[in-house]
């Protein structure tokens, strides 16, 4: 048992106090960056990645609102070391006649707040306070991934099927390609803007978190006693919920980006399978060759039967993509599933959490990158933190000068 006497440093806790604002200003900057930048902003296109722009726009709210929660946490736990920090500013006397007399709002006095009886609301700013600096400051620049050219790549992908395609296109505005492999097509680049930006706002917060802890470790030497003791285990809590942020958007870009990225490489795959099919029903007679050469001479070669009845197969072809359709629509809604988890955790997500994402993990072949995620998902699998996380500011209590066993 550690018995612990009252002392307190007015102007070290007035210092954390400022701190926690500054915090509170982060926080509610990566709420607002969040809510912004992680929603759809340029379209996701028709196919199964469309699947997620109601998810991605309703987990940005959830997780922004919680993010403003944590700041308002925050920012009233601020306030209230102000005022504790005045309650010590005459330790002697151990009354509320400093505090009283510094309340913002005057018409709060009245007979109902004496020496004994402390006012609401909040304090004015203590005089000279302590400098806390931050230990890191918080970084939201926009994520940097461009827009692509899904029509090209298609394109790319195709080879000699491309140039009839960019023929077709070039007089009529309409890509038979891209209406093939239209359920895998998408804006496969905004999906990893979203993803990125879920990662730059979730590591805004995670660095708050780190810089309530190394605040109340600096204010621990010059704060004891009951009242200091529950600051310290609450801001623990506090920092604890900001940290698990960081892991969360970090799994979250990786989700983006691997389903971005499996999408992407389903629909080259199902132009490529289309190509090597069309090949074959065009070889008799040397038409393959016929077909390469005139796509590049003549700019529009819709007239020869070849080519309509390239269209003609493209058309009927549909069900030769209905596999890698529902391979990238598996990957599309556990994703969806995942942003639920995200925005709505329990105590513990799911004992099978990490073997679901375990293929992501997977995927990647560089050690350091996979034992990192690996670490990260961990994290989230446990959201004990957030959980646990204080639903309201700091209250120093009914006797700020107690000592505590």
């Amino acid at each position: 048992m550690v018995y612990e006497e009252f002392r307190a440093v007015p102007k070290q806790v007035a210092g954390v106090a400022v701190l926690f604002e500054g915090i509170a200003d982060d926080a509610l900057a990566s709420a607002d960056y969040l809510r912004s930048e992680c929603s759809v902003q340029q379209g996701l296109g028709a196919g199964v990645l469309a699947l997620l722009s109601d998810p991605l726009a309703a987990t940005a709210n959830f997780m922004s609102t919680r993010y403003a929660n944590l700041s308002d946490v925050t920012r009233t736990t601020g306030v209230e070391l102000n005022r504790t920090a005045w309650m010590y500013a005459d330790q002697d006397a151990r009354t509320y006649d400093s505090l009283n007399a510094n309340i913002l709002f005057e018409e709060l006095i009245d007979t109902h707040y004496d020496a004994y009886t402390r006012a609401p609301g909040p304090a004015a700013p203590f005089v000279d306070p302590v400098t806390y600096r931050k230990g890191e400051e918080v970084d939201l620049s926009l994520p940097e991934v461009g827009a692509e050219d899904v029509r090209q790549v298609i394109a790319d992908a195709a080879g000699w099927l491309g140039d009839v395609d960019d023929a077709i296109h070039a007089a009529t505005g309409w890509s038979p390609l891209l209406q093939f492999v239209e359920p895998l097509t998408g804006n496969w680049n905004e999906l990893k803007r979203i993803g990125d930006a879920y990662r730059i706002a979730a590591e805004g917060m995670e660095t708050c978190g780190s810089n309530v802890r190394t605040g109340y470790e600096q204010l621990d030497p010059h704060w004891d006693g009951a009242a200091a003791q529950s600051f310290t285990e609450h801001a623990e809590r506090q920092a604890a919920a900001m940290e698990w942020e960081g892991p969360v958007g970090r799994v979250t870009k990786e989700m983006c980006f691997f389903t971005s990225d499996k999408v992407r490489q389903a629909a080259i795959s199902g132009v490529q399978r289309l190509a090597t099919m069309l090949e074959e029903e065009v070889s008799l007679e040397n038409t393959t060759q016929a077909l390469k050469f005139a796509v590049k001479k003549i700019p529009w070669i819709g007239t020869y039967i070849q080519v309509n009845a390239i269209v003609e197969i493209i058309k009927q072809a549909a069900s030769q993509i209905d596999d890698l359709v529902n391979s990238v629509r598996e990957i599309v809604e556990a994703l969806e599933g995942f942003l639920a988890a995200m925005a709505s955790p329990s105590g513990y997500l799911n004992e099978k959490f990490e073997e679901k994402l375990a293929p992501i993990t997977d995927a990647y072949n560089d050690t350091k990158t996979k034992a990192e995620l690996a670490m990260d998902i961990t994290s989230v699998a446990d959201a004990g933190d957030t959980y646990n996380a204080p639903k309201s500011g700091y209250v120093v209590g009914d006797d700020p000068w107690a000592d505590a066993v």
